[in-house]
């Protein structure tokens, strides 16, 4: 599979299942606009949270989305520049029924392989959802998956090996500095999958990838 279809696979299935779930859409011209400065414990997640009010992640999808369009060349935390300024939309004031930023431990991880897909499954304690982006080495992909202000609990593996025909490795770490961050990297063999599907399901706080073979024509 090319880098950039893989690429793109991953972004659309992962923004799109969850955007367009039913449910309230924003459009562009239902938000303000406000200028904000950025410190550097700051990431994405922890801007919207505290500008905007966000009581579910179709919301927070939603608004990542439009802080996306008003901000173009940033993509994810780390491409945040303390000292710069940047346009965070702001649909309705935080208040008490919002969702507040705060720190979200990833509680365990798990692995499932079907005849023709793969699903990692991410236990989590509260609703976060993570920047995705790839990294090509030869024969494989590596698929990051960075969760802005969470951790893994202290007694959580960090490393499985030796799972599945798609899905070779998983790997877990953090980093306190300049912000909390927990990162999952899955490496994936390219030459056999297909596309990335992914879905969080917000009464558990369970986020899924499914990594599906490349013709797969089967139901999940």
């Amino acid at each position: 599979m090319k880098k950039h279809d893989f690429i793109m696979y991953v972004f659309f299935q992962f923004f799109w299942l969850i955007a367009l779930a039913p449910g309230l859409v924003w459009a562009a011209e239902d938000f303000k606009r406000q200028s904000y400065t950025i410190s550097p414990e700051d990431s994405i997640r922890s801007i919207i949270l505290t500008h905007t009010c966000v009581t579910s992640m179709q919301d927070y999808t939603h608004a990542r989305k439009a802080f996306g369009q008003l901000n173009p060349k940033i993509s994810y935390s780390h491409q945040l520049q303390a000292g710069a300024t940047v346009i965070v939309p702001v649909f309705k004031k935080p208040g008490p029924d919002c969702l507040s930023f705060r720190s979200v431990q990833i509680m365990r991880v798990d692995f499932e392989a079907r005849a023709d897909r793969e699903l990692v499954y991410i236990y989590l304690d509260g609703p976060i959802l993570p920047d995705l982006f790839t990294l090509d080495d030869q024969s494989l992909t590596r698929v990051v998956c960075d969760f802005d202000g969470a951790l893994p609990v202290p007694d959580l593996e960090r490393e499985y090996e030796d799972l599945g025909r798609l899905v070779h490795k998983i790997r877990l770490g953090h980093e306190d500095k300049p912000f909390a961050k927990a990162r999952i990297v899955l490496e994936i063999a390219s030459s056999l999958a297909g596309r990335i599907e992914s879905e969080f399901v917000e009464h558990e706080s369970l986020f899924i990838l499914t990594v599906i073979e490349q013709d797969s024509k089967t139901a999940p």
